[in-house]
């Protein structure tokens, strides 16, 4: 029998999993299925290669005031060994720099060199649970009874 701790738990939690469903454990879409001028959201999925330094063709130019480093972060790996991890929010974090210097751009890519990080290239497979995993692992918490199958790392 379940108690009233354990159901609450239980209704909170399932909440939450729906709540975020929808958006966050949405596939990224595909080129085919957006406007002309949104093809390029279809890409944010798709991984990016470790350490690039390269100086990229500009179509246009680039204002030569415009000087200093622009960093981005965010997810940059998406796939090991054939496994695709399930959302864009589960990727290893990378920096990238883009450079602006004499009216031309320098772009780099590096990853963060966490000790997560570290372990999976040395094991060259996925070694933690991602964000879905995360949403069966908070129902398991809240309800005891709730069994959570997690995918097995």
């Amino acid at each position: 029998m379940t108690n009233r701790r354990e159901t609450l738990g239980l209704l909170s939690a399932s909440a939450a999993v729906l709540t975020l469903s929808p958006s966050i454990f949405a596939q990224p879409p595909q080129p085919g299925s957006l406007p002309a001028n949104q093809r390029w959201l279809a890409r944010l999925g798709e991984g990016i290669a470790d350490r690039i330094d390269s100086a990229p063709e500009i179509d246009g130019t680039v204002p030569m005031e415009l000087s200093g480093t622009l960093y981005r972060n965010g997810p940059g790996l998406f796939e090991r060994n054939g496994y695709r991890k399930a959302t864009l929010l589960d990727g290893d974090g990378m920096i990238r720099a883009f450079t602006f210097s004499d009216g031309r751009v320098r772009f780099r890519t590096r990853f963060v060199g966490t000790e997560k990080f570290t372990r999976e290239t040395q094991a060259a497979r996925f070694l933690f649970s991602d964000l879905d995993n995360r949403c069966a692992e908070l129902l398991s918490i809240t309800c005891p009874r709730f069994r959570a199958r997690v995918r097995p790392a």
